[in-house]
């Protein structure tokens, strides 16, 4: 379900970045009888896709809504690889470190940092090591826009205030930096 990062990026282990060496990982398909040899299918695919792929193949016709897709096109030929170019896949949910969220779509991953509102953007198919960061020279905005959809919130810079309260707690006040846009209090 993940990969392990050994220093690429500065960090070592998992869930300190969304850079692939963490974030990527490899799905294996074992195909019954009568398939013929293997094949890499280079479209994108997440763990959620995983449901709606056996839903398909057992032939469910009623099944629960998912956030992933059926996968059996890609595998029984039927779609070409590039069928699925234009999706979008979000990646977030850091346990350790600052708060990041990311974007894989159209052969590129975008990051925001939340608290600082720096962004990062490579080049998957030129630079899959993700050394070199080209956000500085693109326009960003086609996956600003895609960011926040494809998490299902609003997704932009901001901050994540940590407090422990009792249920005796007395009332306080915090001032932010600049003007919130949105707010979410997760118990």
């Amino acid at each position: 379900d993940h990969g392990e990062e050994f220093w690429e990026h500065g960090t070592f282990e998992h869930n300190h970045t969304l850079y692939d060496d963490v974030t990527r990982g490899l799905l294996w398909v074992r195909a019954g009888s009568g398939t013929t040899a293997g094949r890499r299918v280079p479209a994108p695919a997440t763990l959620a896709d995983i449901a709606p792929t056996l839903y398909d193949f057992v032939g469910f016709t009623d099944v629960p809504p998912t956030d992933g897709r059926s996968l059996r096109p890609f595998l029984d030929g039927g779609a070409t690889d590039d069928a699925w170019a234009d999706r979008a896949i979000g990646i977030a949910h850091l346990r350790y470190g600052y708060d990041r969220w990311a974007v894989v779509w159209n052969q590129h991953k975008y990051i925001l940092h939340t608290a600082s509102g720096q962004e990062e953007l490579y080049d998957l198919d030129a630079d899959p090591g993700e050394h070199t960061d080209i956000a500085r020279r693109t326009d960003l905005a086609p996956w600003r826009e895609r960011l926040g959809p494809v998490h299902d919130m609003s997704a932009g810079r901001g901050w994540r205030i940590r407090t422990q309260l009792s249920p005796k707690a007395e009332p306080f006040t915090f001032t932010l930096p600049a003007p919130a846009k949105e707010a979410i209090v997760v118990p």
